[in-house]
């Protein structure tokens, strides 16, 4: 089996992912990253507001914008710039790796392919046993897994 340059690829950000301990920083968006780090470098509302030559009412509401995800990115990046730190964000796949989310579709792929097919067949009074479904289910994932050309995201079904 050929190592394409997708896998590559997905396996080099899941290893940076894996090593960001992102998980252990998702207990900070309890109270979002501005009031955190504010608080923990004991920098008050009103510092950081002379810091960003604004009034104090205003970092409170852009903390409360933050926490409830209507703030923009580049407005975060001026804040965290006004504390001496930068701003990174990132995706991190729920429950598993980037790779689990492309087996996960390619195996809904190849589901939907053989219970088609099946369907016509059985129309036809051709119908498989499922032991004889679930082999083709392997044989059309092993098939799509393997083909670079194929695009596994342009399918109405997805995960």
């Amino acid at each position: 089996m050929k190592l394409n340059f997708k896998i590559l690829m997905r396996k080099q950000i899941q290893e940076m992912i894996d090593k960001s301990n992102i998980s252990g920083l998702e207990n900070i968006q309890k109270q979002g990253w501005i009031k955190t780090i504010r608080k923990s470098l004991g920098m008050s509302i009103n510092d950081l507001a002379q810091r960003l030559n604004c009034q104090p009412p205003n970092v409170t509401l852009l903390e409360k914008n933050e926490f409830s995800a209507k703030i923009k990115l580049e407005t975060l990046e001026k804040v965290a710039m006004a504390m001496n730190c930068r701003l990174i964000y990132a995706f991190v796949p729920q429950g598993g790796s980037l790779e689990e989310i492309v087996k996960k579709q390619v195996q809904l792929i190849a589901h939907k392919i053989v219970q088609k097919n099946n369907h016509s067949m059985k129309l036809e009074e051709q119908g498989i046993s499922k032991e004889q479904m679930k082999q083709q289910e392997d044989d059309v994932y092993k098939k799509i897994l393997n083909d670079d050309s194929m695009k596994i995201w342009a399918h109405k079904d997805e995960i």
